[in-house]
């Protein structure tokens, strides 16, 4: 990775009141040096600095980052003459200055107070501003810029890392007048969104409720559920999540490119040479897809393979009890469920309450949280745990069984887990602290035993004779398609099956899940889940035998 530069001006003059700037160096420098990215990073301190020393600083410097400590002004920043007198630099001449490295400089950090309208003029060329609106004082701001850049090194965006720098100062009670203002700049126009190739239909929902009515629809559920219904990323959790937290306490900064190297499997060219709008480019590199007109396929996507890979990683210099560990902390009590969890929950007492079988008998997830338990047990609404062991000495690669109230147990495919009364949720990747994520782990999934030995026959046989409805998976998701030819081999499912998703599939997908009968629907969760979910409350409950016949 190409180092970057942070070069940090300080300005003292005799006649203004002493800052703590030496102090400041220091504590940005003492924090980076303490992270495994250390390398990645230089600071370049530049003391008590005239306004005739700008040109020549950037100029030889050639900084990505500026980050002024000093006294700042509405109309510009304090600067010092040969002298020790404040000297003011205006607003205008620093705007004027930036223009002229604007193609290097990727983030201005004015750590000085009513140094706002300074920074909106800088803006106007630079890409990420940072200014104070009000006076701050010298602790707060040491504190800003220290979490500001312990989140960069540790791989963040510029707007996390501002976010982190914010946070502090709400701990501290800064008032929300006096908080940094975050300024950033679009690279370029968004994509206006195609319409969708194959929508929902009044006769799709139709016949997604008429399998529910007879309980022979079998949900399958992936990592983007847990990005429905718009909650704050600290209130919900998938691979995003889960790659991001691993690879922060590995101290990694470009998780993919660290692991894998350069050329990277996703591009033909090394990252750094890809196009500056390039979405796999901002997900890589910069944290964030927002340029991407599907961020959150996008993001999955790239967290899926930074998260397999970081895991192996692990197993392989240390122990994969210290990836479930470290994941474990994560989940605990941290996140709560969202909409979706809640539906498939509440839906089996919503429609035996009218008079209907249970909505499905069998509930598939790939997921590592227990989002989707938590919502049931929220619900009180019981259910039959199955999962699969990917570690252990004893039972390695098989399932276990967790009866509602009772003891967990070995899985035996002569078994009988399907009840007439409540759900059984499967869950093929494993529970907490033990489920499938390195990338030998879905290199050897199913493949040392024939699966009709692995799971109970009645389960079997229901998954494959149902409609199946995938939820929260990419069309071209490798390890979904692996799991469909672990469980289904060669054949096509059973029943019309369906999958929800908001990605632009390519021929091949679409052969895929067109031989398999899975019909690709296009439409993002949030507005399928509304349509499906007013349809089933508008549902009236089921009419007896006698009932009809009085018709």
């Amino acid at each position: 990775m190409t180092q970057k530069k942070i070069l940090i001006l300080t300005a003292g003059p005799d006649n203004e009141e002493r800052l703590h700037t030496n102090q400041e160096i220091k504590k940005i420098e003492k924090e980076l040096k303490q992270s495994k990215n250390w390398g990645n990073f230089k600071i370049i301190p530049e003391l008590a600095v005239t306004p005739e020393d700008l040109i020549p600083i950037l100029e030889t410097e050639k900084p990505d980052i500026v980050h002024f400590c000093g006294h700042g002004k509405e109309t510009g920043l304090v600067f010092q003459k040969e002298s020790g007198e404040a000297q003011t630099v205006k607003a205008e001449a620093l705007a004027s200055l930036f223009d002229k490295f604007k193609h290097k400089v990727e983030c201005v950090l004015l750590n000085a107070c009513y140094s706002e309208n300074p920074a909106k003029a800088i803006h106007q060329h630079i890409q990420y501003v940072i200014g104070m609106s009000n006076p701050i004082g010298d602790e707060a701001a040491i504190k800003f810029a220290v979490n500001f850049y312990a989140a960069l090194i540790a791989g963040r965006s510029y707007k996390d890392a501002y976010d982190f720098g914010r946070i502090v100062l709400d701990l501290l009670g800064i008032q929300d007048d006096l908080l940094p203002v975050f300024l950033e700049k679009e690279k370029s126009q968004p994509i206006p969104p195609k319409p969708p190739a194959n929508p929902p239909t009044p006769i799709h929902y139709a016949n997604v409720i008429k399998a529910f009515k007879s309980g022979r629809v079998i949900p399958f559920l992936g990592p983007g559920i847990n990005l429905y219904d718009g909650q704050q990323s600290n209130q919900r959790i998938s691979d995003i999540q889960l790659a991001d937290y691993l690879a922060r306490d590995l101290g990694m900064a470009n998780l993919y490119q660290d692991l894998v190297g350069s050329p990277c499997p996703v591009c033909l060219v090394s990252a750094k040479d890809l196009p500056a709008d390039c979405p796999v480019k901002k997900a890589l590199l910069e944290g964030t897809t927002a340029a991407c007109p599907l961020a959150n396929e996008q993001a999955l996507a790239v967290a899926k393979l930074n998260l397999q890979c970081l895991a192996q990683y692990v197993k392989l210099t240390s122990s994969i009890q210290e990836v479930y560990q470290t994941l474990h902390e994560l989940f605990i009590g941290r996140y709560r469920t969202n909409k979706l969890h809640k539906f498939f929950a509440n839906l089996t007492r919503e429609m035996t309450d009218k008079g209907y079988p249970l909505p499905y008998q069998l509930l598939v997830t790939t997921n590592y949280d227990d989002m989707l338990e938590r919502a049931f047990r929220e619900a009180s609404q019981p259910f039959d745990l199955v999962f699969y062991l990917a570690e252990g000495a004893e039972n390695k690669e098989r399932f276990q069984y967790h009866p509602d109230g009772e003891s967990v147990r070995l899985i035996t495919s002569k078994q009988e887990v399907l009840s007439s009364d409540r759900p059984v949720i499967l869950k093929l990747y494993g529970a907490i602290n033990n489920f499938v994520i390195a990338e030998d782990h879905h290199i050897n999934y199913l493949v040392k035993h024939e699966i009709e030995q692995l799971l109970p026959n009645d389960l079997l046989e229901i998954l494959r004779k149902s409609h199946n409805i995938f939820m929260g998976y990419s069309p071209n998701d490798m390890n979904l398609r692996l799991i469909v030819n672990r469980l289904w081999g060669e054949e096509a499912l059973g029943q019309k099956s369906w999958m929800i998703h908001q990605s632009k599939p390519g021929e091949l997908d679409k052969e895929f899940w067109n031989r398999r009968n899975v019909k690709l629907i296009d439409s993002k969760l949030e507005e399928y889940f509304t349509e499906l979910n007013q349809r089933i409350e508008a549902l009236t409950p089921k009419k007896s035998p006698y009932e009809l016949w009085r018709q």
